[in-house]
């Protein structure tokens, strides 16, 4: 009797067991890595697509109003637009795709890895709303926090996708903000600022905020500007959004505390 009860026992534990492995494999086959639904999102639906190209053809609306408003004004200034590059002109999205894949997060040197393989595409209506401005006259001038030793990679990429721009044009960052960089640029007249992410736009965005401050600033300080002269492309992927979260909750399980249920 003890034996057949020791032999039921074991055949339990081993049920239990074999359950818990079946569960503990599913679990693991329908885990989403962090970045695994905006991939999909941004690498596949025409919603994305659909976003950009909307925000280009507004941005080119508002060039128009701009030289038309200008026209009748006599400056010694030329007209510049101001863009960011990556997720406004470049999608990197396949750099985020290989990082997921290895298991690992952005560094440094894989980035530079990227950079230098010259292989981002453009973002829906970029390349049609930049030549559209050229041929207005209004100079381009591109504002990115990709280091100014990847200069000669970026200028190449973006010659191979057809964006005409001068090495001149390319304002990288060297220790620099990017409000001392648009500062450069006190000798034209900037008519509008394209960006994915609120540092792209205003030097009110380029210090450490808390999510409710990112939020007064967009809602009352700078809500008039949106859609004017600020033009915002989509990318929740990676961004000051983000930096903005880990300061207000640590670790994963506390940032989604922070999301509304009903």
């Amino acid at each position: 009797m003890i034996r057949s009860t020791s032999a039921y026992l074991f055949l339990l534990l081993g049920t239990f067991f074999q359950l818990n492995a079946q569960t503990a494999v599913s679990e693991a086959k329908s885990f989403c890595h962090p970045e695994e639904n905006s991939l999909i999102w941004q690498q596949t639906s025409a919603e994305y697509k659909a976003l950009c190209i909307q925000a280009y053809h507004l941005a080119q609306s508002n060039v128009d109003q701009r030289v038309a408003e200008l026209s009748s004004i006599e400056s010694a200034k030329p007209l510049a637009i101001v863009m960011d590059l990556d997720e406004t002109v470049l999608d990197n999205s396949p750099y985020s795709v290989e990082m997921m894949r290895r298991g690992e997060s952005y560094s440094s040197d894989s980035w530079e890895e990227w950079v230098n393989l010259e292989q981002a595409e453009l973002v829906p209506g970029a390349k049609d709303f930049i030549q559209y401005a050229q041929e207005k006259g209004i100079e381009v001038f591109f504002i990115s926090n990709r280091s100014k030793n990847s200069l000669a990679a970026t200028y190449s990429n973006l010659i191979k996708l057809g964006i005409e721009c001068k090495v001149n044009q390319l304002l990288l960052k060297d220790d620099n903000s990017k409000l001392e960089r648009r500062q450069t640029l006190d000798d034209h007249t900037v008519i509008m600022l394209i960006g994915d992410n609120l540092a792209d736009f205003h030097e009110d965005f380029e210090t450490e905020l808390s999510l409710e401050e990112r939020d007064q600033l967009v809602m009352d300080t700078h809500q008039a500007e949106f859609g004017e002269k600020y033009i915002i492309l989509p990318n929740n992927l990676y961004g000051d959004w983000m930096t903005a979260i880990k300061r207000a909750a640590k670790g994963r399980a506390a940032q989604l505390e922070l999301l509304k249920g009903f």
